[in-house]
């Protein structure tokens, strides 16, 4: 499917789920998953923010889902996923040219902690995707060509620009006191998945970083800390 296409269908949006879904399930059992993730993330990440982050969020899941062990269901995931990512299609931000950078992946999860900080100054639910979002891209810049995930990145720094213009981030983060076992039982126990979804994410992004941002977002949405 060429990108006039994607743009045609698009016009009918949501209508298209269905169509959307049949679509990548047929193309994931011909042409293998990551030939699919490889050709069609890309294509989607203009759409970053479409639906608060929520089309490359469950997108990423599924990839690192269906990465760890390939089955029937986790390939159908992967298909409504990308379905509900092209059926929500809708440009954001203008994303500038891609910046080098040596570690892609790693760059992403600082964009993600500068999200974490200014999540803190004003932690809601729409600053709280903007970390998950950044995350979610974390996972699936590993399975793109080097140019295609520097420009994933691109699009990371154009949306948060605009997503947190008016919120300055916040310096100093609290040193984190619970353990991640506590956070992660906190975050199940709410039955809420954006404190599941924010506490994962927050938990690579301190794996990889130690940035204390990370644990105290995950604190201030689990309620063991007050913002």
């Amino acid at each position: 499917m060429t990108r006039r296409q994607l743009w045609t269908r698009r016009s009918s949006g949501w209508r298209r789920l269905g169509e959307w879904i049949g679509y990548f399930t047929q193309a994931i059992d011909d042409d293998g998953w990551p030939a699919v993730v490889t050709i069609w993330v890309p294509r989607l990440m203009p759409a970053l923010r479409t639906a608060l982050f929520h089309g490359a969020i469950r997108t990423a899941h599924a990839v690192r889902a269906i990465d760890a062990v390939e089955t029937p269901p986790r390939r159908g995931e992967l298909a409504r996923a990308l379905g509900y990512w092209a059926a929500r299609y809708r440009e954001g931000q203008p994303a500038g040219p891609p910046a080098p950078a040596d570690d892609l992946r790693m760059a992403v999860v600082r964009a993600a902690a500068d999200g974490a900080r200014r999540y803190l100054a004003r932690p809601n639910i729409v600053h709280l995707h903007g970390v998950t979002g950044a995350m979610a891209v974390e996972i699936l810049a590993a399975h793109l060509p080097v140019t295609d995930g520097a420009a994933a990145l691109a699009h990371v720094h154009a949306e948060h620009a605009a997503l947190y213009a008016a919120t300055e981030p916040v310096t100093r983060p609290h040193p984190a006191s619970p353990r991640g076992g506590d956070l992660a039982t906190a975050a199940v126990r709410s039955l809420d998945p954006h404190q599941v979804k924010l506490v994962e994410a927050c938990q690579r992004g301190l794996a990889a970083t130690g940035e204390p941002a990370f644990a105290a977002a995950a604190e201030t949405v689990t309620g063991l800390r007050d913002p």
